[in-house]
């Protein structure tokens, strides 16, 4: 993989250019999802996120073995807006970077060792190296 290539991909995973993803929920419907998130991890806070992108790590399947072993799967999530915090109810996350998944539930909810994800909308999703996930910090 070149470093073209490399930027090519966490651009492409910035600006949410990957395929349309119909996970999500509706506005209307956050605060339902809200206390399911609270009702099923307990103690975990809530980030509800718009503008999203679903990234899949393009690894071979002994390393998603390895991941799966560590009780993760090779995902990640990239979101350009975030909505409501419960961590930083001050508005001072404004995009995020996920550690890789835990569990997907609800069609909207990606949990990962420490928070829940509470999708909103539509969003995308695309395969991008490990090496984008370790080079994008925020």
């Amino acid at each position: 993989m070149t470093p073209e290539d490399i930027l090519e991909q966490a651009s492409r995973l910035v600006n949410c250019d990957g395929d349309p993803c119909d996970f999500g929920c509706a506005e209307k419907d956050l605060p339902r999802f809200i206390a399911i998130g609270k009702e099923l991890y307990p103690g975990r806070p809530y980030r509800v996120v718009r503008n999203w992108c679903w990234a899949d790590l393009d690894v071979d399947k002994q390393k998603a073995e390895y991941l799966y072993d560590k009780g993760v799967l090779p995902a990640f999530l990239f979101a350009g807006e975030v909505i409501e915090d419960e961590r930083n109810p001050d508005g001072a996350v404004i995009a995020v970077k996920t550690s890789l998944l835990v569990e997907f539930r609800n069609n909207c909810m990606f949990t990962t060792r420490n928070t829940i994800y509470i999708l909103l909308g539509t969003g995308s999703r695309l395969v991008v190296s490990p090496i984008v996930f370790h080079s994008l910090f925020f």
